[in-house]
């Protein structure tokens, strides 16, 4: 590799070690309070934000890494499920975090089939958002799937 790779190599390694680092010190108080500690992270190494990757020091930080699956085809997403999983190993539990509107729901059906699509990925669990986009009757989609 050239240069330019290795400078990219060490940014990510920096952007990396910083990210653990705020993680740390924001967990601080939660575990203080006896609170679990979830992060959320994906498995792209591109990637920033709540989709940053999941490295192995904020898998063995956290009690739980929560995977955003909003705006993915569902193969991607259970692509991008099954990456955190096996990042995470036996450091942390793995979360689905799934969008329970259109353009991602649009039905029960489809609601049910992300969510076990996440359970057959590995995923112990899931965090069904709305933003409050939804009326009040399709909030019964989310009680009504038992993907776990």
């Amino acid at each position: 590799p050239g240069p330019a790779a290795e400078e990219l190599t060490e940014l990510l390694r920096l952007r990396d070690d910083v990210g653990a680092e705020l993680a740390a010190v924001a967990a601080g108080p939660a575990r203080a309070a006896g609170l679990p500690v979830l992060v959320h992270a994906g498995v792209s190494p591109r990637t920033v934000g709540s989709r940053s990757p999941l490295t192995p020091a904020l898998a063995r930080l956290a009690d739980a890494v929560v995977v955003s699956t909003d705006a993915r085809p569902e193969d991607a997403a259970a692509r991008d499920l099954a990456g955190a999983v096996a990042a995470a190993g036996d450091e942390c539990a793995v979360l689905a975090s799934v969008r329970a509107f259109p353009p991602d729901v649009r039905s029960r059906d489809e609601l049910t089939r992300r969510l076990r699509d996440a359970a057959a990925t590995g995923a112990t669990g899931a965090r069904v958002h709305t933003f409050g986009l939804i009326p009040d009757e399709r909030l019964e989609w989310i009680g009504s799937v038992a993907a776990w």
